[in-house]
């Protein structure tokens, strides 16, 4: 019977990966894909002429279906429970190159309640969507304020472009007229011809290094963003010369712009050493953060980060750590 049971595992195994090899194929243009499958997908016979065809059958339906369901999962992205991942160690079971498994420790972000009134808890089947952007508690409002579905896959491919390194350029931007320290840092992307994505390069501390990362604030018609750049201009007042300067570093490689990343203790005594004695770890992804935090976590940072300061010309190095990772749990 063992044997009879070992046999059976291994002629579904294939099957098993194939599939998921196929979902992790799938790019987010893919994913967003209404129709990726609509001409595919056939009818289901109501006879069969041998057990393979009977299964066969089935095969592009169940893909279809799969489908649908991440495509349904990313369209509510925006009210997907928020984690952060303190750690990721490869599991007993890690064997490459197919067994790719991981104990994975999460930390509580946000007080996110499931229907039934407790703390949601990541279950078995859950979709898990790892991100490096950081958004503010207004992103999400205006976010959950979108019904319509196209808009909302609108959004997420932007915010996909802009976390692999992509910019927009000088010339294409929509730009407003700003003034104060808003106009130094704040980017306005659009999304359609009603609404803009803004946001900014700001600094986090992460694994004793101060990293920048992409502060997604919200998504706004044009004529509403002047009132906000007087918002974060009192955030913005707050900033020192330095944590301006990082803010507005600029590492570009290629085409795509990789996010820098100081180890805190360089800066401890800057004034004993020249400006060339501090060098910059750049990232060796073009992605915009590996965290996500809320809006008072960003300003208790913002706190501590006051009494630093950067040098005008840093010498560039490559990164010695991997920073953390958090994820949207869909």
């Amino acid at each position: 019977m063992e044997k009879t049971s070992e046999k059976k595992e291994k002629r579904v195994e294939p099957r098993v990966r194939s599939l998921i090899d196929l979902v992790f194929s799938w790019s987010i243009g893919d994913v967003l894909n209404r129709d990726l499958y609509k001409h595919k997908v056939k009818q289901i016979p109501k006879t069969f002429l041998s057990t393979t065809q009977y299964k066969n059958s089935f095969i592009l339906p169940l893909i279809e279906e799969t489908h649908a369901d991440l495509f349904s999962a990313m369209t509510r992205v925006f009210s997907a429970p928020v984690r952060e991942i303190l750690s990721v160690e490869e599991s007993k079971d890690y064997k490459p190159p197919n067994d790719l498994f991981y104990d994975v420790e999460l930390k509580r972000l946000r007080d996110l309640e499931n229907d039934a009134g407790g703390a949601y808890e990541p279950e078995v089947g859950d979709l898990i969507a790892l991100t490096d952007v950081c958004f503010s508690d207004e992103f999400w409002k205006s976010m959950a304020r979108i019904k319509s579905i196209e808009i909302r896959k609108e959004v997420i491919t932007l915010l996909g472009k802009l976390s692999t390194g992509w910019r927009e350029p000088h010339k294409k931007k929509n730009l407003t007229v700003m003034d104060g320290t808003s106009s130094q840092l704040l980017e306005q992307y659009r999304v359609n011809k009603q609404l803009n994505l803004v946001w900014t390069v700001d600094i986090l501390e992460e694994n004793s290094n101060h990293i920048q990362v992409l502060k997604v604030w919200d998504i706004l018609p044009i004529s509403e963003i002047p009132k906000l750049a007087k918002r974060l201009d009192v955030l913005f007042d707050n900033y020192t010369t330095a944590v301006m300067n990082r803010c507005k570093f600029k590492f570009i490689e290629g085409n795509i712009e990789v996010p820098m990343k100081w180890p805190m203790h360089l800066n401890a005594d800057r004034s004993s050493r020249p400006p060339e004695a501090d060098p910059v770890h750049f990232l060796s992804r073009p992605l915009a953060s590996l965290s996500l935090r809320d809006e008072s976590e960003s300003s208790t940072t913002r706190n501590r980060l006051r009494t630093n300061d950067v040098p005008n010309q840093l010498p560039l190095t490559k990164p010695t750590d991997r920073s953390p990772l958090s994820c949207l749990i869909m």
